[in-house]
């Protein structure tokens, strides 16, 4: 790429820059060295880019539009007030330097703003969503389920995501321009990834992570810290329960069957099939018989006919299913 025409604004905004300048990858460290070896005249532009760059790691966050009018009215007023004693004392080069420390102190405002923003996408119930990332990176989230994220990654030093409910991740490995490390945020675990395909699940204090292919790493974090870490392999689960973590075999076919739209139960007790059916379609479950909640079922349905899992769960125990409007009666 030609840097000779970019300007101040134009290196902040790449993220090899940004990565020279915070010292945090080697390769873009060199390239940096490298070029302004061979290209001297970038830099004063470099020095001046680098310079508000490291400014903003000492700004605080502007997090929401009236907050950059506050910037820009201060700015307004910094202004006004120096140039009543440019007025006075005729220091033309006094105005000169608050007008540029104006000018830094607003692009720090702006291009914090801009890097901070947050997106949250949801999925409804008994509905799916795809939600491609700033990376390119998918993930597809299951029935009320959410994921929120940073709007621009360029400069950040991790690629992060944070998830209520139930999602599947297929992230791109190591994208140009972007940190190779990927993580992500559900309740008291983090499930760091370079490039892989895996299921995370957080509801109701519960969260586990399956692995379809590659290699992540799940951590405990806050209460879960003292849990550390385990390396995961295709076909296991890690489930976090009372702060440690457990590590098991399972078929991670069965637990990613929501995304052929299927529901798929093995051996699962009948209360968690109820909790599956408050958690992704929002139906309040009745128990008229509390004796079956224990009971174990072992079946599938399509994930958008609710009635033939109802249906197979009355023929099993011969008992009494019903779906009135919101409400899911065992009788």
């Amino acid at each position: 790429m030609d840097y000779s025409k970019h300007t101040a604004t134009d290196l902040m905004m790449t993220d090899s820059f940004r990565a020279w300048v915070n010292q945090s990858d080697k390769e873009s460290c060199a390239f940096w060295d490298t070029l302004l070896q061979q290209q001297p005249q970038l830099l004063p532009v470099a020095k001046e880019a680098s310079f508000v760059l490291l400014q903003l790691q000492h700004i605080k966050t502007v997090d929401s539009a009236p907050e950059m009018e506050t910037v820009k009215a201060n700015i307004d007023l910094l202004l006004d007030s120096r140039s009543r004693v440019m007025r006075r004392t005729g220091r033309v080069r006094l105005l000169r330097m608050t007008a540029a420390a104006a000018i830094l102190v607003l692009m720090a405002g702006f291009a914090l703003f801009y890097y901070t923003q947050e997106e949250t996408i949801t999925a409804g119930f008994a509905r799916t969503s795809e939600v491609v990332l700033p990376d390119g990176s998918k993930v597809i989230l299951n029935a009320n389920s959410a994921v929120s994220f940073k709007k621009h990654w360029l400069g950040w030093k991790h690629r992060e995501v944070w998830l209520q409910g139930e999602a599947f991740f297929k992230v791109t490995s190591k994208p140009q321009g972007y940190h190779p490390k990927f993580v992500v945020h559900a309740s008291a675990l983090d499930v760091a990834v370079v490039g892989t395909q895996f299921n995370v699940y957080n509801r109701r204090n519960n969260v586990n992570v399956v692995l379809k292919e590659g290699k992540v790493i799940a951590s405990g974090t806050g209460a879960a810290a003292n849990a550390g870490q385990l390396k995961m392999h295709p076909g296991q689960m890690v489930a976090l329960q009372n702060n440690s973590m457990q590590l098991t075999e399972v078929d991670a076919a069965a637990y990613i069957s929501w995304m052929s739209n299927r529901l798929v139960f093995a051996n699962m007790p009948l209360h968690k099939v109820a909790q599956v059916l408050e958690d992704n379609y929002g139906y309040t479950v009745i128990w008229k018989n509390k004796s079956m909640m224990d009971s174990t079922f072992t079946g599938s349905c399509p994930s958008d006919n609710i009635q033939i899992l109802t249906a197979a769960i009355s023929a099993v125990y011969n008992r009494k299913v019903s779906i009135t409007g919101n409400s899911v009666t065992f009788e």
